[in-house]
């Protein structure tokens, strides 16, 4: 009897299913990679290669080197005796330096101790433009009692002055009782001249011109002008007419008012004692018969 034929087992099957499961599954992205690219890209002939840097130095900075910059040319070096830039001997250049510092210190206080020890005579009333107006010629102080009109006069050398010519003038008095009118007139040319040169040399003490003197020859204005003088102060530097004048010594003024009292005093008395000048005879002089 025929059988039919049966179907394998499915053993074999199921045997080649786990031999295929023995491999790990392959993924898209691994096949895509080991695929051989379709056109290989060529390799350039030449190659330009980057420029090499130069290597950097190292700055080797000793912390026990002293440095110093030269005064001179202001160069940053190792403390040294001659600069490497300008080659001056540094030391000795600061040297110089602090010395002609410390004397220019010494001038300026030598200079402000002397203005504050140096008293000040007259008050500096014009600008220094006006009291220097022509060139300064150094001359000698001007005398107390002479005919020349050149210098200046202080206020106590134009007061000496003043009392020297009321001395001569009172002196002519005492003469003209015993010698004549001539003395007289001597006399009061001698105190007018004086006078008036007395005046202008203060003029000139002040910076102003001589001819200002002319204002004694107007009444009462000319006396106040005198008084005036006495007490305006002159320039305390030189000017046009010649260096600051010496004032005269105090104990000479002290001498000559006493001489100028006296001689004022005996000068009135030889006149009140003499009839020379109440009878107005001006040629004879007969002394007071003793009666």
């Amino acid at each position: 009897m025929w059988e039919p034929e049966q179907a394998p087992a499915p053993v074999a099957k199921a045997q080649a299913e786990d031999d295929f499961d023995i491999l790990p599954p392959i993924d898209d992205a691994e096949l895509a990679s080991e695929a051989p690219s379709a056109t290989p890209s060529a390799a350039p002939l030449f190659t330009t290669a980057a420029p090499a840097r130069a290597p950097t130095p190292a700055v080797v900075v000793d912390a026990g080197i002293e440095e110093m910059t030269c005064p001179s040319c202001n160069t940053r070096q190792a403390k040294r005796t001659l600069c490497r830039s300008c080659g001056i001997d540094m030391p000795r250049f600061l040297a110089g330096q602090q010395q002609a510092e410390r004397d220019a210190r010494a001038e300026r206080a030598a200079a402000a101790n002397q203005r504050r020890v140096l008293p000040v005579r007259r008050t500096e009333r014009r600008p220094e433009r006006e009291r220097v107006r022509a060139p300064v010629h150094k001359t000698d102080q001007a005398l107390l009692f002479g005919v020349d009109f050149k210098g200046r006069f202080s206020r106590s050398g134009y007061l000496v002055s003043s009392l020297l010519s009321v001395c001569v003038m009172s002196l002519a008095v005492v003469a003209t009782v015993h010698v004549g009118f001539a003395a007289f007139v001597i006399g009061l040319i001698v105190m007018l001249v004086q006078g008036v040169r007395a005046t202008i040399l203060r003029l000139h003490d002040t910076g102003q011109s001589g001819y200002m003197a002319l204002l004694l020859l107007v009444p009462g204005l000319g006396s106040l002008f005198s008084l005036a003088l006495v007490f305006w102060p002159g320039d305390v530097v030189a000017n046009r007419y010649g260096e600051a004048p010496e004032p005269a010594p105090l104990p000479l003024q002290l001498a000559l008012f006493i001489v100028t009292v006296v001689v004022v005093a005996f000068a009135f008395t030889q006149a009140e004692n003499s009839s020379y000048l109440s009878t107005g005879n001006t040629t004879t002089w007969s002394a007071p018969s003793d009666r």
